[in-house]
């Protein structure tokens, strides 16, 4: 459940921080919309909500004795 709240907030600070990345450049600020900002974005937040929602569910299932 940990590790699924970690990608959700990866997911959801890496779109709010595509909105000022010039300002972010200005002043220094290492985030990973910069590092992703020519490369594949798309991709790693889709891998990041996946990952949420797979965990997430796992989480759910083995709380509702679902899973072993």
């Amino acid at each position: 459940m940990y590790l699924a709240c970690c990608l959700w907030t990866i997911g959801y600070d890496t779109i709010y921080g595509f909105m000022d990345i010039k300002d972010d450049k200005k002043i220094g600020v290492k985030s990973l919309s910069i590092y992703l900002e020519n490369k594949a974005y798309k991709f790693w937040l889709y891998i990041f909500y996946v990952g949420f929602i797979l965990l997430f569910i796992s989480a759910a299932g083995y709380n509702l004795d679902y899973l072993p």
